[in-house]
């Protein structure tokens, strides 16, 4: 049944899921109807519950699916070693539904669904693990250090001190956070919001500093382990870093369009920053 469920959402065929039974000629090569019927799928998902109705938990939102949810994120950490190169960052899966759970983002693709953090592997995309957001909840208060820090922390535990790079933008990013990742052998990088109150001071005036100068000029700041950056490109953008260092050069070819729409080669030689780029 859950196979088949993860069947419908690769193989959409229609709104009506009757259609992955159906006999008719645009139909026949589902297979959904070789392994369970109809009437069987149906009344198992009228029936399904996967914990005890007289022992759940008050003011869990996931209560009636966590046994589920939990046996599903323990195998896919079980069944991968993830590679040096991992990133965290928020997904969203698509659902009208009604619940407190469900999310609205007018700057995204999906705008209506739920939200997850995800642990992936930045080679392959594979999901490491992941958390479901379900909002604010009694005795589950944000830290003073603020969401992004709690979701990255509590993703990252089990790969403590085992040599990884994260990656992630500027809703996680913080000083704070990449020292702490820092003591605990995780090495990071990231996009940073001048205004983060812990973000170098030196580093703040970044529209003004950017004043007269060329693309592709840089600038950097250290607060060790720490190492921030700002690279002028179409704007200021600032970084933030525990693994790499200012003085690396890569030469890359970029094509920009021009107003005629035609096409322009350009070559950029940036230091530090543009390999942090390339790594992510």
């Amino acid at each position: 049944m859950i196979a088949i469920l993860i069947y419908f959402g690769l193989v959409r065929v229609s709104d009506a899921a009757d259609n992955y039974w159906s006999i008719q000629s645009p139909y026949l090569g589902l297979w959904g109807k070789c392994f369970l019927s109809r009437i069987r799928f149906k009344a198992l998902m009228a029936m399904l519950h996967v914990v005890d109705p007289a022992n759940e938990p008050d003011g869990d939102k996931l209560h009636n699916i966590n046994p589920l949810l939990e046996f599903f994120k323990g195998r896919c950490k079980d069944l991968y070693q993830p590679r040096q190169n991992v990133a965290v960052d928020e997904r969203i899966v698509k659902s009208r539904h009604r619940s407190g759970m469900r999310q609205f983002n007018k700057d995204k693709p999906i705008r209506w669904g739920i939200k997850l953090w995800v642990l992936a592997d930045s080679s392959n995309g594979y999901t490491i693990d992941f958390n479901v957001y379900i909002g604010k909840v009694a005795g589950q208060e944000v830290s003073a250090n603020g969401l992004g820090y709690d979701v990255v922390m509590k993703l990252m535990n089990p790969y403590f001190h085992q040599g990884y790079h994260l990656y992630v933008d500027n809703f996680y990013t913080s000083v704070t956070l990449f020292k702490d990742l820092f003591a605990m052998g995780v090495g990071a990088t990231g996009t940073i919001r001048e205004y983060r109150r812990d973000f170098s001071e030196n580093l703040k005036n970044g529209k003004e500093w950017a004043k007269g100068k060329p693309r592709g000029s840089i600038r950097w700041g250290r607060d060790p382990p720490c190492l921030a950056l700002q690279w002028l490109d179409n704007k200021v953008v600032s970084m933030l870093t525990t693994i790499d260092n200012a003085n690396v050069k890569k030469q890359v070819t970029r094509n920009i369009k021009t107003p005629g729409g035609g096409g322009l080669t350009a070559i950029f030689h940036n230091q530090g920053l543009l390999q942090i780029i390339i790594n992510i």
